[in-house]
């Protein structure tokens, strides 16, 4: 990007060129139909459609034709049929594969170790009986219990427990001050501050016994030891090597002493390989026979408790997971284990060895952080410790039979939905208590085919829709949370439409007008009435607004070259910078922020993937396209209790997928499915934080899809 403000394209010949330069202090006349009468014209009232279905149909098949080879032909590109996989289709995803069974795993004799490894379900047996390691296998080398097998039950062999732990990281070598390692060193440790006060450790709570009870944790301190390196740089290093770091450390006093609930992680950079304890075949070697072990240091008081922590930078170590997923995952292992077992065999094993062990590369996700499952006494199998409900409710149906779908919140937190029935009328359902609770469909009247809906600095929901004039027409609340004052026009004859919030509270509409510009018509006081239509200038067919951190908004559209321009407020309120160019080659735009205001912009790419551009710095400059992946054909996005945003696309088999920051302001999951057949989205927010997506199934109602619980 240079710093010359770039005029937008205009596809084709015969329209009349409009540049940020032809805009000025003189109000225009908004090019299109005459303003009709305050009546808004359209069709009359219908009866209200509602439907009792709880199961998301499909559009019957015989409304698309159906090639021999099951694939979906239509409209001249090619979609999938809905399938159950848990994949996008049209994308290859990073997503977990079945293991491969063929390759019988090496064995290393040995005292018993707790480790993240390579070996079999045989061999951990083994192992409990004092004949071998105890070790979980590498993500290719993970077996599978056969039907029938007896369950696992964990005994106590009356040793310490850490009742409440306390977590120092360290991250050994200069490679952790390098990107992208300082960026995983930082989303490490924001695990450990959501994961030690997490339903995973009340999981743990069942283990306790008289005089330990196991409860929540602490990151107590991290460090960063640049000015050594793993094994003095050599690419090799043993645990031993690894106990004297830890104790160096705790005798300069760079890390927090010991106690009976410290427990040290040690992580090591990149390209280094560490034997385990015993050293040479007995200690096993990372990333062949392990991915991370915990242990202890014998003949300190109290014992030092410590798990080390190989960089995953082999396949048997990812699992088809990320750095940053199998860097958590790995770590929730050890974490859970050394709780329950810190000196091992002394606390709760079993034959088929630790908590961790039993459930080897079974993962969830917590808070948008990737864990393992831990073995349940209490509940007979692996889990994280959540309701068998699980983090996303299930569609379930809101009935009406709609074309048009968006969704706002009242001042007091309870969200309502607005859709255009088939009588062309705006229809609303809305919750009947915060969180919970919905009113069933009532109509607002009028004919419309566009809506927007936006909420006054006082709270009171406002709705712009498009009339069979052309024109933009409104509809309000006449108090928050209560009635509707009944449509008025505010003119104009636009074909696109969003809403925008100024940072006094001024509600500002953009639309794009006759001429392909955008327009737009602004409240003159919060809560009150509006100034008339002007000018962005511009040649557009998308529109989206944001809001910078300090306020100003900035609305973002689609040129005539198909790439993004935006153009934004340079005073609070007040006026535009004219219009700029962030590149790229687009057809669908979505805003949203980070938690640290930061806006950023998702868009659809020529290859069908998101792409997404975010502000570097608040109310700053931009860093440039780069890609999320996925086959998507409709997009939006939300945020999260804790700040993360969260996207929401429909894939190539015409479900809702959904990809989530891992931490707030950085890191992304990889996308997900929540199912379903839908051929349209919208995102709202309960009152308590909890996301809640709103979808048209095939049967044409509304359905709607919400986290049980804030930021799962």
């Amino acid at each position: 990007m240079d710093n010359q403000l770039k005029t937008m394209p205009i596809p084709g010949d015969g329209v009349p060129k409009k540049t940020s330069s032809d805009t000025g202090t003189t109000k225009k006349t908004m090019p299109g139909a005459e303003m009709t009468k305050k009546k808004m014209p359209g069709a009359e009232m219908t009866n209200k459609i509602t439907s009792a279905k709880n199961v998301m149909p499909v559009p019957k098949i015989d409304s698309k034709k159906t090639s021999t080879d099951g694939k979906m032909q239509g409209n001249g590109a090619e979609a999938k049929i809905p399938s159950s996989s848990n994949k996008m289709p049209e994308f290859k995803m990073d997503k977990l594969k079945p293991p491969s069974l063929g390759e019988k795993p090496r064995t290393a004799q040995g005292p018993g170790k707790m480790v993240i490894p390579l070996s079999s379900l045989g061999e951990k047996r083994k192992a409990a009986q004092g004949q071998g390691k105890v070790i979980v296998p590498l993500f290719k080398d993970r077996v599978v219990e056969r039907a029938g097998a007896p369950p696992a039950v964990l005994t106590y062999g009356n040793g310490p427990l850490l009742t409440n732990v306390q977590v120092v990281t360290i991250f050994w070598g200069a490679a952790w001050n390098q990107m992208p390692q300082s960026d995983l060193l930082t989303q490490v440790n924001q695990f450990f501050d959501l994961i030690l006060t997490s339903q995973l450790i009340d999981l743990l709570g069942q283990y306790s016994v008289s005089g330990q009870a196991i409860g929540h944790g602490s990151r107590i301190g991290t460090f960063t030891d640049a000015g050594s390196e793993p094994g003095g740089g050599g690419g090799q290093v043993t645990d031993d090597q690894v106990q004297q770091e830890i104790e160096a450390l705790i005798n300069n006093g760079t890390i927090p002493g010991t106690n009976a609930n410290t427990l040290y992680f040690v992580y090591l950079p990149p390209n280094v390989t560490l034997t385990g304890p015993g050293g040479g075949d007995d200690g096993g070697t990372s990333c062949v026979d392990f991915c991370g072990y915990h242990w202890f240091i014998s003949g300190s008081n109290p014992e030092i408790y410590y798990a080390a922590m190989p960089f995953p930078n082999c396949n048997g170590c990812l699992g088809g997971l990320s750095q940053i997923q199998s860097l958590t995952s790995v770590s929730s292992h050890e974490l859970c284990e050394a709780i329950t077992d810190p000196h091992p065999w002394t606390g709760w094993n079993s034959s088929q060895g630790e908590i961790g062990d039993i459930c080897a590369w079974q993962t969830d996700v917590i808070g948008g952080y990737t864990v393992q499952k831990e073995w349940s006494n209490n509940d007979g199998m692996c889990t994280i410790g959540v309701p068998a409900l699980g983090p996303w409710s299930g569609w379930d149906t809101l009935g009406g039979w709609i074309d048009l779908l968006t969704v706002g919140s009242n001042q007091d937190g309870r969200m309502e939905v607005f859709a255009r029935g088939g009588d062309g009328a705006v229809w609303h359902n809305w919750q009947t208590a915060p969180n919970n609770g919905w009113s069933g469909w009532d109509t607002l009247g009028g004919w419309v085919d566009m809506i927007a809906v936006g909420q006054n600095q006082d709270g009171r929901l406002e709705v712009f829709a498009r009339g069979g004039d052309g024109a933009v027409w409104h509809n309000w609340q006449t108090t928050p949370n209560g009635n509707w004052s009944g449509w008025d026009s505010l003119g104009g004859w636009i074909d696109r439409l969003a809403v925008g919030k100024n940072q006094d509270g001024r509600l500002e509409l953009f639309a794009r007008g006759g001429d392909g510009a955008v327009w737009h018509n602004w409240q003159t006081t919060p809560n009150g009435n509006w100034s008339g239509w002007d000018t962005l200038g511009g040649w557009v067919d998308m529109i989206a607004v944001g809001q910078n951190q300090d306020g100003r908004m900035e609305v973002f559209a689609r040129g005539g070259d198909a790439a993004v321009w935006h153009n934004w407020q340079t005073t609070l309120n007040g006026n535009w910078s004219g219009w700029d160019t962030l590149g790229g080659w687009v057809d669908m735009i979505a805003v949203g922020s980070n938690q640290d205001g930061r806006m950023e912009v998702f868009a659809r790419g020529g290859d069908a993937a998101v792409w997404h551009n975010w502000q570097t710095t608040p109310n700053g400059n931009w860093s440039g396209w780069d890609t999320l992946g996925g086959w998507i054909d409709l997009l939006t996005v939300g945020s999260n209790q804790d700040g993360r945003m969260e996207v929401f696309a429909r894939g190539g088999d015409a479900a809702v997928w959904h990809n989530w920051q891992t931490a707030p302001n950085n890191g992304w999951s990889g996308w997900d499915t929540l199912g379903g057949w839908v051929d349209m989205i919208a995102v709202g927010s309960n009152q308590d934080g909890r996301i809640e997506v709103f979808a048209r199934g095939g049967d044409a109602a509304v359905w709607h899809n919400w986290q049980t619980a804030p930021n799962f």
